[in-house]
């Protein structure tokens, strides 16, 4: 395993629980999230790639929507392992 990081292990994150990496210090709103049972899915990625505030409200990472629909398209096939 990895040691921690500035950000969590994407490796594997579909299906996974947010705020589920238990090596990562998470903000409270994704320890929120973790607390309901909210997971990572290929849409919910994609929502998060758009608009991360609007996926999980008052989280530590405001800021780094993916303008660019093609560029998030991309990323979004490479989280998902769609190599």
């Amino acid at each position: 395993a990895a040691p921690p990081g500035p950000a969590p292990i994407l490796a594997g994150l579909v299906g996974r629980r947010m705020g589920g990496d238990a090596r990562f210090d998470y903000s409270p709103a994704f320890e929120a999230a973790r607390a309901e049972g909210r997971s990572w899915t290929p849409e919910v990625l994609e929502r998060w790639l758009t608009d991360p505030d609007a996926v999980v409200p008052g989280n530590w990472m405001g800021g780094n929507e993916v303008r660019d629909a093609a560029e998030r398209a991309a990323l979004l096939r490479w989280l998902i392992g769609e190599r």
